[in-house]
């Protein structure tokens, strides 16, 4: 049986013009030389020969595609036509569909990105080639800082033994409030006075001392070598417990010197010794000073206060007076006691009063002491 006989007629409509003889049989049974114009049909084969040329045959079905199928040569140009009604592809080389590409590619990620339905498991391989993260759930690439300090929450407490960290932590990283225990630090040195904040606050009983505080341990600005002590800040509120009790062989002459002790008070005197020292108030109101001669007659020298007696010096003389009322007073001298009426008196409200006679002789300075 001869297939797709229209086929081969229509191509030997098309031949006729060139074609002289037709005959048929068997492939076996063509001439072995034919003629230019011989047309023989193989029906065991299927193969149409025409001879174009003496003495060659040309399979003309060699090249043309039968309808039943066949395997092609070259490319085909469909001219944007379309290829329709093709079953689903069975091969790796079986043309597909639109409609089986679609449904295949749609359990696949592109190229140009998507979104996953599901995990990915990278099986120890890596993700290469990625920007930086943008948003918050964006993946973070190894060696860039992108973990920033505002985005750890302040109650994460990331353990110490989870950084991973390539360098020491200096004290620029940590925050002034941080409050690190001292017992957190892995010191591998003494600490220096540099290390330690001035408002620190730093009680001495929490110092671990090998060794005695010499006067070499202090700074040379508060160092007074000569008298062998620590000049101390009067404005650090020591308390008066905390300061020892004074032997009496260092409140001597350059030991203990008058410029050491504290301002007193005006009015006051101190009272009792050691630790227990303290400023009270005067028994009684006492002043001193003095003033110069000036020869004037009842001159009142005021205190501040009503006295209750005077004693009055005479500078370069060996007079001293006293008196303890208003109406009289007694000079003394080297060599003598003379009753001076009113020569010193006392004022009735504020100091004393003297005259010219010898208590107030110009060019003469006076010292003196008053009692309230």
């Amino acid at each position: 049986m001869v297939t797709d006989l229209q086929d081969w007629y229509a191509w030997v409509e098309t031949i006729l013009s060139r074609i002289s003889t037709l005959d048929h049989g068997a492939f076996i049974g063509r001439a072995a030389i034919p003629n230019s114009g011989d047309c023989y049909l193989a029906t065991d084969t299927g193969q149409l020969l025409v001879c174009y040329v003496t003495p060659t045959w040309v399979d003309v079905t060699a090249a043309y595609l039968l309808l039943a199928g066949g395997i092609m040569t070259g490319a085909i140009d469909m001219g944007a036509n379309q290829i329709n009604n093709m079953a689903d592809p069975a091969l790796a080389q079986d043309a597909a569909t639109r409609a089986y590409v679609l449904a295949e590619t749609a359990a696949y990620l592109l190229l140009a990105g998507g979104v996953m339905l599901g995990d990915i498991n990278m099986a120890g391989e890596k993700v290469t080639g990625l920007g930086p993260p943008a948003a918050v759930n964006d993946a973070l690439r190894y060696g860039v800082a992108e973990i920033r300090n505002n985005e750890i929450a302040a109650g994460a407490a990331i353990a110490y033994a989870k950084l991973n960290l390539a360098l020491g932590i200096v004290n620029g990283d940590v925050a002034a409030a941080a409050a690190i225990a001292y017992s957190k630090l892995n010191l591998t040195g003494a600490i220096k006075k540099g290390d330690i904040e001035a408002a620190a606050g730093i009680e001495y009983s929490k110092l671990a001392l090998a060794a005695s505080i010499v006067m070499a341990d202090f700074a040379a600005a508060i160092q007074n070598a000569a008298n062998g002590i620590v000049v101390l800040d009067a404005s650090a509120d020591v308390p008066d417990a905390q300061i020892p009790n004074l032997a009496a062989s260092k409140i001597t002459s350059l030991r203990f010197p008058v410029d050491r002790l504290p301002a007193m008070t005006a009015e006051k005197i101190w009272k009792g010794t050691g630790a227990n020292v303290e400023e009270v108030d005067m028994p009684i109101p006492m002043a001193s000073g003095s003033y110069a001669g000036d020869n004037n007659d009842d001159r009142q020298i005021t205190v501040g206060f009503a006295c209750s007696g005077v004693l009055l010096k005479r500078l370069g003389t060996s007079y001293h007076w006293i008196t303890l009322d208003t109406v009289d007073s007694l000079r003394i001298a080297a060599t003598d006691k003379v009753d001076q009426r009113i020569t010193l008196l006392l004022h009735a409200t504020d100091g004393f009063v003297v005259d010219r006679i010898s208590a107030n002789e110009g060019g003469s300075t006076y010292n003196y002491v008053v009692f309230g």
